[in-house]
């Protein structure tokens, strides 16, 4: 069900500053969290249990694309027709996957970045960079956040339905919690950065 004109998505909360305020206290609180479950759990048994979720989650959204497209492909070649919504639906599901592997990426620290300066500073002075630089990409990921927000009330106003009946808004908040969840991934690695093995070309061997 569409929310009515001039609904707010999160009721009193409101894009600006004071959600991007509210969003990192969150993930400093998800942070404090975190640790309270690694200390009972250790490292691996955590790392093993988030890894089986995501990895569950990025199966199945993966398995129904690759079913949808391969049906809608059968259904124009075979018997000249398709299903209208299978297009949009498997597009959106793009951008869920895209999330659910960026996600999962920014956990290990297997996230594209150019980390050529890392690489010629000395590990301890190149720990301190990547803490630094995950803080600060913990914040634009917030702020990213406030603006898919923005995004998100608009789209909600028209009303529009791709698939299924299934509002935009609903179908795109992935921007949303996608952004927000990466804010706190980014922030657990500025307190427990990953170790990234070096990279070996054949030069090395």
């Amino acid at each position: 069900m569409n929310p009515a004109p001039g609904a707010n998505l999160l009721g009193p909360l409101h894009p600006g500053g004071g959600f991007i305020a509210l969003l990192l206290a969150l993930a400093v609180a998800g942070v404090g969290l975190h640790a309270l479950i690694l200390r009972r759990l250790g490292a691996e048994r955590l790392e093993a249990w988030t890894g089986r979720i995501e990895g569950t989650l990025f199966c199945l959204v993966l398995g129904a694309m690759i079913l949808l497209s391969a049906l809608q492909v059968l259904l124009r070649n075979y018997f000249h027709g398709g299903v209208i919504w299978i297009d949009p639906l498997v597009r959106t599901l793009v951008l869920w996957l895209a999330f659910l592997g960026a996600l999962t990426a920014t956990s290990h620290a297997r996230h594209l970045h150019i980390d050529v300066l890392h690489r010629s500073l000395p590990p301890v002075l190149g720990r301190r960079v990547t803490r630094v630089l995950s803080l600060g990409a913990s914040v634009c990921c917030a702020w990213l956040a406030d603006g898919a927000f923005t995004y998100l009330q608009e789209e909600a106003q028209h009303g529009q339905s791709p698939f299924l009946g299934v509002s935009s808004w609903v179908s795109q908040s992935i921007l949303l919690w996608g952004f927000a969840l990466l804010c706190y991934r980014f922030l657990v690695q500025a307190v427990w950065p990953a170790h990234v093995p070096p990279m070996h070309t054949d030069l090395d061997s």
